[in-house]
């Protein structure tokens, strides 16, 4: 049975409430080449924070149910952080090997699992996941994008370390796709209208990956 812990978790009202759930460890992915970002983007600096810090700084908020957070990624200018950095088992096969690694590293038995680049992540829209942790070993926002195909935001999930054989398989198999894995273990999805019911604009799933997607978001945070 899945470890659980009393924890005040923030509500759509603005106030907490005390409930349990599962503990978990917090990874974040921050092992990439940021191409089209030209620069590190993980150290980009946001509202006076790196865009490395918010994301820790929101992951810690959701303490005690996140037992831990940690970082898989190595870049000489991570030795600095506080956090434990973990460096990637599988340097050459993208997020999913990132995923691997922080499963491989976790403390905890579920992992939940975030890109760098999410500079507005919600601690309600992540606290609101940890409530509905099941039996499933991957939980998963699907949303559609602007021509209405379904999409799995694989970066902002929830993971079971079972799911470390089938992912270690597809790395070996050289299939690297985020979500390679998933039809070989037990996904559960959590649609559009439930995530927007925790995160009206979905601002959680933003993620930047250009100097002018960065700036879009600099440029509504100030509005």
């Amino acid at each position: 049975m899945a470890r659980t812990v009393e924890y005040n978790r923030p509500t759509d009202t603005g106030r907490r409430r005390r409930g349990r759930c599962v503990v978990v460890s917090a990874a974040i992915l921050a092992g990439g080449r940021s191409r089209r970002m030209g620069r590190h983007k993980a150290l980009l600096e946001f509202d006076g924070l790196t865009l490395l810090e918010r994301s820790a700084r929101t992951l810690e908020m959701l303490r005690p149910a996140v037992q831990e957070v940690f970082v898989v990624g190595e870049w000489p200018e991570y030795q600095t952080l506080t956090l434990r950095v973990m460096p990637d088992d599988f340097p050459n096969a993208g997020p999913l090997g990132g995923l691997a690694t922080a499963l491989r590293a976790a403390r905890s038995n579920r992992v939940l699992v975030v890109a760098c680049d999410m500079p507005r992540l919600s601690e309600r829209l992540l606290a609101a996941m940890l409530d509905v942790v099941g039996d499933e070993q991957v939980l998963v926002p699907l949303v559609r994008d602007t021509e209405g195909v379904p999409r799995y935001e694989a970066l902002h999930a929830i993971y079971e370390r079972g799911c470390l054989p089938s992912i270690e398989d597809r790395i070996r198999a050289g299939d690297l796709k985020a979500t390679s894995f998933y039809p070989f273990v037990a996904v559960r999805e959590l649609d559009e209208e439930w995530l927007r019911a925790h995160d009206p604009d979905l601002e959680s799933l933003t993620n930047v990956n250009t100097p002018e997607e960065l700036a879009n978001v600099i440029r509504n945070e100030a509005e």
